[in-house]
């Protein structure tokens, strides 16, 4: 019987390319393309019977369009790497970049490497303003202590000794270089559930509004 050309069908996801030759057992191995970019080979009764309708890209859970940090994931990598699914992302600097799913689900990956810890972390905004929390906690010297370690505002222990614990919930909660750190509530400590980025203007604007608030309640 004549093997039957499945070239230009399309199976699920999958659109059959060309044919690949024979496996070890005499079956037609064909060369399919997904919708996703990716590529892969199946035989013809594996396409026949419905086992294989992706890449593999759909046996995973899909980051399209969803936003890690700066990161907007655009659509998946049509290559992966050792066995694991990549994905095409658009940096909030204008970059493009390619981070796998565990580390974007996780903050690991949350920039281009536009915001980069250097020597630990120093000589960056970002752990500029983890040292300031610090300072103004912890250092009854610094001039506005008493408005925070001396009222007794605190920086709560996933933070206080650990910058890539501050830095990884900075990136996924909206950080960028020029926002400030701001307490939702003003009376409560740094903590992952208090704080919030904010711009210079922004930052202004609820300190006033605080202040009017304090001054009403008296």
């Amino acid at each position: 019987m004549k093997a039957i050309d499945l070239t230009g069908q399309r199976f699920g996801k999958l659109l059959v390319e060309r044919c690949a030759g024979s496996t070890i057992t005499g079956q037609r191995l064909w060369i399919c393309k997904c919708d996703c970019g990716g590529k892969t080979t199946a035989t013809s009764s594996i396409l026949n019977s419905g086992h294989k309708l992706s890449c593999g890209c759909a046996s995973f859970f899909d980051l399209t369009g969803k936003k890690f940090g700066m990161l907007s994931v655009i659509k998946i990598y049509p290559h992966r790497r050792k066995g694991k699914v990549l994905w095409i992302c658009h940096c909030d600097c204008g970059k493009e970049t390619i981070s796998g799913s565990a580390n974007l689900r996780r903050g690991v990956s949350a920039s281009c490497g536009c915001v980069r810890i250097k020597h630990h972390g120093k000589n960056t905004s970002l752990y500029r303003t983890w040292g300031g929390m610090k300072t103004r906690c912890h250092n009854p010297k610094t001039p506005c202590w008493k408005r925070y370690g001396g009222r007794g505002i605190k920086i709560c222990d996933e933070w206080i000794n650990d910058f890539s614990a501050f830095r990884a919930w900075a990136l996924v909660n909206g950080y960028k270089p020029g926002l400030t750190i701001d307490r939702k509530d003003n009376d409560g400590n740094y903590s992952p559930d208090n704080c919030q980025w904010l711009t210079l203007s922004e930052n202004s604007k609820k300190v006033r509004m605080d202040e009017r608030i304090k001054k009403t309640s008296i």
